[in-house]
């Protein structure tokens, strides 16, 4: 028997302590194992997926439009998309629907909206009111007014006592011969177009273009590769505050100019 002087006493709570302790830090210290393989093929398989598209919420603004009211021709801004609107000038309810037109026409449609005569549309007799028309088609007789804008896609037939608006438009392989002057604002020359033009707005000769005649505008653009055979009389656009200052300086004459020698002397003719 061990004398009991030189034995150890271990206390059983210290030694379960002891042993909830080691385990305890060797379940938080050791690091867990890593398929180094796997982990390879997990990265590459990552690069060739593509990444999501973080959803961020955008702001879009209203669509606007400018209205020209076929009832008392006041123009104004409208944002949004609708159907019908009402004139804050005159009240009038306008229908701002978008039309298209396929065979014959020969009633009469009215709308602040755009009109579309197809290939096979003929007016005949009609009368077709809108802010913007697109002719693909025929126009034997009738009427056709647009406030805003006529575009002229290739193979339309009109005649030009019939074009009444404000911007003109000849669309790629379009051609025209307008005889008679023509007052227009804009005119966009993507086809070609011979006649005597007087622009308020911007004439634009695009790179597919030809124009020919007599154009008489203050803002006149040519794309590289268009064509302008014309007369073109371009002056810059005179501001009104420069013709009230030269209207209201009186011609007042000159104190420092040289006097005239041939005069004769005033003492002379006295004597």
């Amino acid at each position: 028997m061990p004398e009991r002087g030189k034995t150890k006493f271990v206390d059983g709570l210290v030694t379960l302590r002891a042993t909830q302790l080691h385990q305890r830090e060797k379940r938080y210290s050791a690091k867990p194992e890593v398929d180094e393989e796997l982990e390879a093929k997990r990265a590459e398989a990552r690069k060739g997926t593509p990444r999501k598209a973080m959803n961020i919420g955008r702001t879009v603004m209203p669509t606007q439009n400018d209205i020209v009211c076929y009832t008392c021709q006041f123009q104004f801004v409208m944002r949004g998309r609708a159907e019908v609107t009402q004139c804050p000038k005159c009240g009038a309810r306008l229908s701002l629907k978008d039309e298209k037109i396929t065979g014959g026409f020969s009633d009469e449609l009215v709308t602040a909206g755009k009109v579309v005569l197809t290939k096979s549309a003929i007016l005949d007799g009609g009368s077709i009111t809108a802010n913007h028309i697109v002719l693909e088609g025929t126009a034997k007789s009738g009427v056709l007014k647009a406030y805003r804008s006529l575009e002229l896609v290739q193979g339309a037939v009109i005649p030009e006592a019939m074009i009444d608006t404000r911007d003109l438009r000849i669309g790629p392989g379009a051609s025209h011969d307008f005889h008679s002057p023509m007052k227009l604002g804009d005119v966009d020359v993507a086809g070609e177009l011979k006649a005597d033009i007087e622009a308020s707005g911007h004439v634009t000769v695009r790179a597919t273009g030809h124009l020919l005649g007599r154009i008489k505008t203050a803002h006149l653009a040519v794309e590289e590769g268009a064509g302008l055979n014309a007369y073109v009389e371009a002056r810059a656009p005179t501001r009104p505050e420069e013709e009230t200052d030269s209207a209201a300086e009186p011609d007042v004459p000159d104190d420092t100019d040289p006097p005239n020698e041939d005069a004769p002397d005033n003492e002379a003719e006295k004597t």
